[in-house]
């Protein structure tokens, strides 16, 4: 996924300089397709020629599920759903203290300290990351993780039993 320069001759209506994505075929202006790499001194060279990562292609962006639970996302033209990738995005965490109190029949814990996240990679130009709403929000300065929108307000579609089986929209962690 990605893009190539594009090596056609100019004769095929294209202006120099444009590029053509890898994934839909589609041609672009670099300064639309990807801003912040319009600059040909930040290009990255793969084995196919000049590789820009998709952000301007909706058919080319990239969802990675870092839950272990399919996403399915409901929109205007149907059911998306995202499978879990295999990897999940965690919060650490160090149990609190637990202690007997009289009269309770359980052991009552204290809160846990909550450690970094774990199992998040790195940001990758053209992918947005899903992962669980904790992790989310310990990551307000990435643009790149969304969480499913599950609160009052976010339009989550539920079954008889209360159980979501869809989300309508993606929710950013608040920024600082």
């Amino acid at each position: 996924m990605g893009w190539m320069k594009d090596d056609s001759p100019p004769d095929d209506g294209r202006e120099d300089g444009r590029v053509v994505c890898a994934q839909c075929g589609a041609s672009h202006d670099p300064h639309d397709a990807h801003p912040e790499l319009a600059n040909p001194d930040e290009w990255a060279f793969g084995p196919r020629g000049i590789i820009l990562a998709c952000s301007s292609c909706p058919r080319c962006r990239q969802l990675v599920n870092l839950t272990p639970h399919a996403i399915v996302l409901r929109g205007a033209d149907g059911d998306t759903t995202v499978p879990p990738s295999g990897a999940v995005a965690r919060v650490g965490s160090c149990p609190g203290q637990a202690r007997a109190v009289p009269g309770c029949p359980v052991l009552i814990q204290d809160p846990p300290a909550w450690g970094e996240v774990e199992g998040l990679p790195k940001p990758l130009s053209g992918t947005m990351y899903i992962v669980s709403g904790m992790v989310g929000a310990r990551c307000p300065e990435r643009r790149d993780v969304v969480s499913p929108g599950t609160g009052p307000a976010d339009g989550a579609i539920r079954d008889d039993a209360g159980r979501i089986v869809a989300v309508t929209r993606l929710v950013a962690a608040k920024r600082r």
